[in-house]
């Protein structure tokens, strides 16, 4: 929990602390508002701070066992290696390797918040 939870460690008040004005707080499986988010703290000024309300996704799925989604891929002939997606959201299942940006089936959740911020349409599902 970001909050205060009766004396408990705080995120937002730790990062406040330190002097971050520009503290966003999301719920990351609301991926419109996660998105919305994340291109008005890319946007701001100074130092931005977008604290997530809920566990990875990937550690998320692996501790509940549920069904995975479909992972996705990055089309390589379209990425133009911008950076954005590893910029952007710093997603353990994208991986930059010789220049090339690779995403790892394994550890790809599905939940496409990496599709939505490509500029290039590079990030589709596996096989599409």
């Amino acid at each position: 929990s970001t909050g205060d939870d009766g004396g408990g460690f705080s995120i937002l008040r730790a990062v406040e602390g330190r002097g971050v004005h520009n503290v966003f707080e999301v719920d990351p499986t609301d991926e419109d508002s996660t998105l919305a988010v994340l291109k008005k703290a890319k946007a701001g000024s100074g130092l931005n701070v977008v604290i997530c309300s809920a566990p990875c996704a990937v550690y998320d799925k692996r501790r509940s066992g549920s069904e995975k989604r479909a992972p996705l891929e990055v089309d390589q002939d379209l990425c133009n290696q911008c950076s954005l997606c590893v910029l952007v959201l710093g997603c353990p299942a994208i991986e930059v390797n010789d220049d090339k940006y690779e995403i790892v089936a394994d550890l790809c959740d599905g939940c496409k918040l990496c599709a939505h911020v490509c500029n290039q349409d590079a990030i589709k599902e596996c096989g599409v």
